[in-house]
């Protein structure tokens, strides 16, 4: 895991002082027997759906980027898709205050809902 987390990053080397202790403390790995198993597919079953939902993508996410948001966001029709335009898979590191704000204020929309 160590090897690969600037993958996850959008410029992990720009900030790769700050982002050390992260790398250092990981402790993952893959299992090869896991890396085996078959895939999934459950896209016909996202229009189940039906719990407010809000989908954040990283525009650098190698791994859930914004194709596939997008493709929940269209999915999903009580959701709300967020883009943050600096961030890999990382978004609540790399972009913590837009990463924030994007969950209170999405929380808010779906207790005002709620309250009617």
């Amino acid at each position: 895991m160590r090897d690969i987390l600037p993958a996850y990053f959008a410029d992990y080397w720009a900030n790769e002082d700050e982002l050390a202790p992260l790398r250092a403390s990981l402790r993952a790995w893959v299992d090869p027997m896991r890396a085996a198993e078959p895939a999934f597919d459950v896209r016909d079953k996202l229009g189940d759906i039906t719990t407010p939902t809000l989908i954040i993508s990283g525009a650098h996410d190698f791994i859930c980027g914004p194709h596939w948001g997008k493709m929940l966001h269209e999915g999903i029709s009580h959701s709300q898709f967020v883009l943050l335009r600096d961030s890999g898979h990382m978004g609540h590191i790399e972009q913590h205050a837009a990463f924030a704000s994007a969950i209170i204020g999405f929380s808010r929309e779906a207790n005002q809902a709620v309250a009617g």
